[in-house]
């Protein structure tokens, strides 16, 4: 596959609309929901989600959301803010 799985941008206007600010837990739950567990369905192969910690996600939470979207995942691994920050 040489695209994205799914992807998600907002313009300014769509944020203010919502009132918001920038992308809260709220907002990447739809998206996990939404538009990554279907692409993900698509996929005949395990799959490994990866993020960072800044919005506080448990696995458990994660999971929750890919599932009632219709896939299935292993536990998501989280990639903590030191890594790959210059020293």
């Amino acid at each position: 596959m040489n695209a994205p799985l799914a992807a998600i941008t907002t313009t300014p206007e769509e944020r203010k609309q919502e009132g918001i600010k920038g992308f809260r837990k709220k907002q990447v739950n739809e998206f996990f929901r939404d538009e990554l567990a279907p692409a993900l369905s698509d996929i005949e192969q395990k799959m490994i989600i990866v993020m960072d910690k800044g919005l506080r996600f448990k696995s458990e939470e994660v999971k929750r959301e890919i599932k009632a979207g219709g896939a299935d995942v292993e536990d998501p691994a989280h990639l903590y803010r030191e890594v790959g920050q210059p020293s």
